[in-house]
């Protein structure tokens, strides 16, 4: 009888354990993305364009358009398919960073310069100097990797495609 209280006793603790962990997981596209936004101006700094001593940090004026995050810096624009999100991580070189990564080279990033083309990378680094809300924009976008990954593969399912 005392093995059986024990188990049940697990059981319903386990099972609200799990139920909070996942607590983020109804979040939808558009809360997520707009948790981002809310915080992207004050929090995130683009790759090692973090100002210099002395200067404003730069504003980005981010935004969502059809999946896509644009934002600006100075003259350049940048633009991130995120239904193309592959991961996210912590960058092991700079703690402040966060990496997301593409399926492929889905970052543009147009320097509105006639001699240079726009680039195309995999990948985007964001320096993000407070801890916590390092952690909860990784947070949000491993949530945005989980949906953009789920919506692919119903795009295949519905494609008929076996490949």
């Amino acid at each position: 009888m005392r093995k059986l209280l024990v188990i049940i006793t697990l059981f319903i603790a386990l099972g609200n354990a799990y139920a909070q962990s996942d607590a983020t997981s109804d979040a939808t596209w558009e809360e997520t993305t707009n948790f981002i936004l809310k915080y992207a101006d004050t929090y995130l700094l683009i790759g090692m364009m973090r100002g210099i001593d002395g200067l404003p940090e730069p504003l980005y004026d981010f935004k969502f358009v059809n999946k896509k995050l644009l934002f600006n810096y100075d003259d350049w624009d940048f633009s991130i398919d995120l239904s193309k999100l592959k991961n996210v991580e912590y960058n092991k070189h700079d703690e402040m960073e966060i990496i997301v990564r593409l399926t492929g080279s889905y970052v543009d990033i147009d320097y509105h310069n006639p001699k240079d083309e726009i680039q195309h990378h995999s990948s985007m680094r964001f320096g993000i100097l407070d801890s916590e809300m390092r952690k909860r924009m990784y947070k949000a976008f491993s949530h945005l990797v989980e949906l953009a990954i789920e919506q692919r593969k119903k795009e295949k399912k519905a494609s008929g495609d076996k490949f």
